[in-house]
């Protein structure tokens, strides 16, 4: 792969993107002078994209990807003499709740090894630090369902960032300016991923904010098919934890 290929070159790029919103490289550049990876899983619809294309091609896909991010590795590693990997950041907010994200995408078990286990066998040094932003507190039990679908040696470079530590958390690795304002920097979302800046300003339901001992209530209006969720956080990064 040629490093100076645009991202979006990519065979099955036009419909991975459409379909799982992301960007790579170009103004999404780290504090090392890599591109970094930010991908919108909350937003993803793998039932559309393999309504398009199949499994292989979207492994075709992630080979030309990872053969680009070698290409990136390995001139960095010239210039700089230091051997490191890619940094990326699944963004996990979901409009529609993650639970309810999760569930319409029918199984993706098979696709998950496919895809991870290629990478692992193949690529396991590309990937340095993957850390899950944005995380709601229903991330902790999709993630016990998810885990035991990767290899080992993913798993481990797994983080999981609550939103409020999201910001600072980032801005360790990453400059503000190359950073979109979602993830707590300074630039334009739509400059990095155009569906999560529509995402936010048609982003539907109601924030309550209720103090410690207090009781509140709300009314909430459904219409049949309607499917309601909701997130509780408490200031400070602990997540309130529902069962």
């Amino acid at each position: 792969a040629d490093p100076q290929v645009s991202f979006r070159d990519f065979p099955f790029c036009k419909e991975v993107f459409e379909f799982l919103p992301q960007c790579e490289g170009s103004l999404a550049i780290d504090k090392r002078g890599l591109p970094y990876a930010i991908r919108c899983p909350g937003m993803a619809n793998v039932v559309g994209m393999f309504s398009v294309i199949s499994e292989d091609d979207l492994l075709l896909f992630q080979i030309y990807l990872n053969e680009w991010r070698m290409c990136q590795l390995e001139e960095h590693a010239r210039k700089t003499g230091e051997l490191c990997g890619v940094l990326i950041v699944q963004d996990m907010f979901a409009p529609d709740g993650l639970l309810n994200a999760w569930r319409k995408q029918g199984n993706k078990a098979t696709v998950m090894r496919r895809v991870t286990g290629m990478m692992d066998e193949h690529y396991p040094g590309i990937m340095e630090k993957v850390l899950l932003v944005n995380a709601p507190w229903a991330l902790h039990a999709l993630t016990k369902v998810v885990t035991p679908l990767l290899p080992p040696r993913i798993v481990q470079k797994i983080q999981i960032i609550p939103v409020d530590q999201t910001p600072t958390r980032l801005l360790e690795f990453i400059c503000p300016e190359k950073l979109p304002s979602f993830l707590g920097g300074n630039a334009e979302n739509e400059e990095f991923v155009p569906a999560r800046a529509a995402a936010l300003l048609a982003r539907p339901g109601t924030e309550v904010s209720i103090k410690a001992g207090c009781i509140e209530e709300c009314s909430l209006s459904l219409e049949a098919n309607d499917e309601a969720t909701c997130s509780v956080f408490v200031e400070g990064g602990l997540d309130i934890m529902l069962d």
